[in-house]
């Protein structure tokens, strides 16, 4: 089981927006969501990544689960340009590589035998490690195949905020 929902319940005031509602959702599941406008498909959705909260109810999701979705209205607005909006995504990929290459840089001043160099080393060692699982280094490949995919490479220097309705939404999918 990825996720369960209990009679489940939302309310606007005294608007129920549905009821008894009861889900599971399991490993290898394909799941639409189908209904009429105003339906509460959005609110659904809502409550089960926990950003609305049930009137009643239970939501019970797997330790650790990551639920994204690209909401109907997407509001993306950013200063940065598209390239660098999805880079930022990976920002802590981007340091680790900084930091093995600061230590590379301080590495390569000091003595090879030096109690300073032994340390210097072993931290480039973790983090060459960590980097290597995070896969760090494939960063921008991911980055540019994503963009490249989607159609949107070619947009890849414009500003976020000063795309399309539609070419932020392709972009947020993205």
């Amino acid at each position: 089981m990825i996720l369960q929902m209990k009679s489940a319940e939302f309310r606007y005031a005294d608007n129920v927006i549905f009821s008894n509602v009861n889900v599971d959702i399991n490993e290898g599941d394909s799941i639409g969501l189908v209904g009429a406008n105003g339906a509460g498909k959005s609110t659904l959705l809502g409550c089960i990544c926990g950003e609305l909260s049930l009137f009643s109810g239970d939501v019970i999701r797997k330790n650790g689960l990551t639920i994204g979705y690209l909401k109907q209205n997407c509001d993306f607005v950013s200063s940065n340009t598209l390239y660098a909006e999805m880079m930022s995504v990976f920002s802590y990929h981007t340091k680790l590589i900084e930091q093995l290459n600061d230590i590379a840089n301080k590495m390569a001043s000091c003595p090879f035998d030096s109690d300073e160099y032994k340390k210097l080393s072993a931290k480039y060692h973790n983090l060459t490690l960590e980097a290597d699982a995070k896969d760090a280094y494939s960063v921008e490949v991911k980055v540019k195949t994503v963009l490249n995919g989607m159609g949107m490479m070619h947009f890849a220097d414009r500003v976020v905020s000063t795309l399309s309705g539609g070419e932020k939404t392709k972009a947020a999918l993205c």
